[in-house]
């Protein structure tokens, strides 16, 4: 069974293994279809971050 992720960016729901990149923000590691989509992240994180919880909290 794969697990799902999805791209807080873009919505774009992906394999978690197809991950291009994945940042930590709060706590909370983030995943990324494409390092496009990391990089609007990173410019902005509290307009993407205010979502549903992403996949995992960090430990």
């Amino acid at each position: 069974m794969d697990i799902t992720a999805e791209d807080p960016v873009c919505n774009r729901k992906f394999a978690l293994e197809k991950a291009a990149a994945a940042e930590e923000y709060k706590g909370w590691t983030y995943f990324f279809c494409s390092t496009e989509c990391q990089n609007i992240f990173n410019g902005s994180p509290t307009t993407f971050a205010n979502g549903p919880a992403p996949l995992y909290p960090d430990p």
